[in-house]
């Protein structure tokens, strides 16, 4: 970029409001699976009689999903933090993930053919997956 098209600085930050909205909805998303979900699905997968292995399989891939649900959050709060387009990569792959669960979780849902039942927490992934296209970077040479 030429000093001419080069954006200024409040073009850069009014286009990374994106970015926060993301991180705080992502970093919400987090606590509630972390604090109320936890609480809320690990009794009846306990008591559901299901075969060890199986049980064992589900608390793990939730853990799993927790330690993912926290590091999607970090990652943003760090590309908005270095703020230059060599973090673009990590923005993808965040981006990419919210995606997936977007796609995967609404297919679920709607192959039971309901709508926004029994899973509806894909929608919170909705404002990342929608948002982080629109976020700028200051160039990685500043």
């Amino acid at each position: 970029m030429t000093a001419a098209t080069a954006p200024t600085a409040p073009s850069l930050k009014s286009r990374r409001w994106p970015l926060w909205v993301s991180f705080a909805t992502l970093a919400v998303t987090a606590a509630i699976h972390i604090f109320v979900g936890t609480g809320e699905m690990l009794p009846p997968l306990d008591s559901a009689g299901l075969a060890p292995e199986v049980q064992f399989v589900m608390i793990a891939i939730w853990h799993l999903t927790s330690v993912l649900l926290v590091l999607l959050p970090a990652a943003l709060w760090w590309v908005a933090r270095e703020g230059t387009t060599a973090s673009r990569p990590l923005l993808a792959f965040v981006w990419l993930i919210c995606l997936a669960f977007v796609v995967i979780m609404a297919g679920l849902d709607f192959s039971t053919g309901a709508l926004f039942t029994p899973l509806i927490q894909w929608v919170l992934f909705v404002p990342a997956a929608a948002l982080l296209p629109l976020v700028r970077l200051r160039p990685a040479d500043h």
